[in-house]
């Protein structure tokens, strides 16, 4: 039991699990305007910004979408990689489809700084 307590007291005064310093300021990268696109002679492509509103420059983050076939139903993944945002920048973004399946939409599963 005296194990139990001395561990509870060092959790709380490190400070429990809450982060510290920055990561705690910082706010998540925001994708705006993602469409999905079927290019005349049959390219697809998914477009749109990624949008940095924390006050620090991130260096690489990887945007995961999934893919959706006519009846909305996920058939597939791709991740899309933007490097150098800076803070409350936007930068666009262009990525081929690289699956042999009928997709028919797009949609942002998350963002992950790395």
């Amino acid at each position: 039991m005296r194990y139990l307590i001395a561990v509870c007291i060092l959790f709380f005064a490190l400070g429990g699990c809450q982060p510290t310093g920055n990561a705690a300021e910082r706010q998540p990268l925001e994708v705006e305007d993602l469409k999905y696109s079927l290019l005349p002679g049959g390219a697809r492509i998914v477009t749109g910004n990624l949008y940095n509103p924390s006050a620090e420059s991130v260096r690489n983050a990887q945007i995961q979408i999934s893919l959706f076939d006519g009846d909305n139903r996920k058939i597939s993944s791709m991740n899309v990689v933007i490097k150098d945002i800076p803070p409350g920048e936007r930068k666009s973004f262009r990525e081929a489809v690289d699956v042999d399946l009928d997709v028919r939409g797009a949609k942002v599963k998350r963002v992950i700084v790395l």
